[in-house]
């Protein structure tokens, strides 16, 4: 028995079997989704992010603590959107995955709001 590889939706790794590449490569097509999707969503706080502070005159400690809370959820981020992917090619376990990713997503939103 062959060892399953685990090809998380951003860890993006090659088919094992070489002969059908283009098969293997087409069905890791939930891992581009979670890929490009988690990407689009990292880029996207870290331009609001760079807008926000164009406009901040002062940080002070409660604003860099909340930023580091909002670093610590961003960096998770490639995880739910992993779990995400896994559940969609499992087709088992969507509706948790979901729920993590959806908290990830709000967690991140209300601390962005609240610094």
């Amino acid at each position: 028995m062959r060892p399953k590889r685990r090809c998380g939706g951003t860890e993006i790794q090659p088919p094992q079997d070489f002969g059908h590449l283009l098969r293997g490569l087409g069905a890791l097509w939930p891992s581009y989704l979670a890929y490009a999707l988690s990407f689009l969503l990292i880029g996207q706080v870290w331009v609001n992010h760079h807008v926000m502070f164009d406009r901040v005159r002062h940080a002070d400690r409660e604003v860099l603590f909340l930023n580091t809370l909002l670093l610590m959820v961003i960096a998770f981020l490639p995880f739910s959107t992993s779990l995400l992917a896994d559940a969609l090619r499992a087709e088992q376990g969507l509706r948790v995955a979901v729920v993590v990713y959806g908290a990830t997503l709000w967690t991140a939103a209300a601390l962005f709001n609240i610094s």
